[in-house]
């Protein structure tokens, strides 16, 4: 019960895709850090329609590449630690808010635990405090 609640809280939500892009941010930023590596390959075919000539004309092609870009005074590098700090940031709210929430949570269940057992009290007092009409009643004398 508690788990369905915090779910339906918008601000946790909102708090939630906010890591989910903090994350995403970061993992791009993490990305350039690296080579990018790329591979291709072609194949085609022609046939001529040319009935004194039979032949196919066939073309192959592939080939690779790779490039790097130099992160010359750490620009990227910084990025990505910057990047890193704003997904634990995030990460670091959410864990706020829904502590704060579970707290909030566990004061309005004490609180309507309160009001239930005082409710109870009140009836069993209300239900002792009345006379018995029940059954035969014999009239007292003083």
């Amino acid at each position: 019960a508690a788990v369905a609640t915090l779910l339906r809280r918008p601000d946790l939500k909102v708090l939630a895709r906010a890591v989910e892009a903090a994350r995403a941010q970061g993992k791009a930023r993490w990305g350039d850090l690296y080579p990018v590596r790329a591979a291709h390959g072609q194949f085609g075919a022609t046939r001529l329609d040319d009935p004194g000539f039979v032949a196919d004309d066939r073309l192959y092609g592939y080939g690779a590449s790779a490039s790097w870009e130099l992160d010359f005074g750490g620009q990227r590098r910084h990025a990505y630690r910057e990047a890193q700090g704003q997904w634990r940031e995030a990460e670091a709210e959410l864990i706020r808010a829904r502590n704060a929430a579970m707290s909030e949570l566990r004061r309005d269940t004490d609180a309507w635990d309160t009001a239930r057992d005082a409710l109870a009290l009140q009836a069993e007092t209300a239900k002792l405090s009345r006379p018995d009409i029940s059954g035969p009643h014999t009239p007292t004398t003083l």
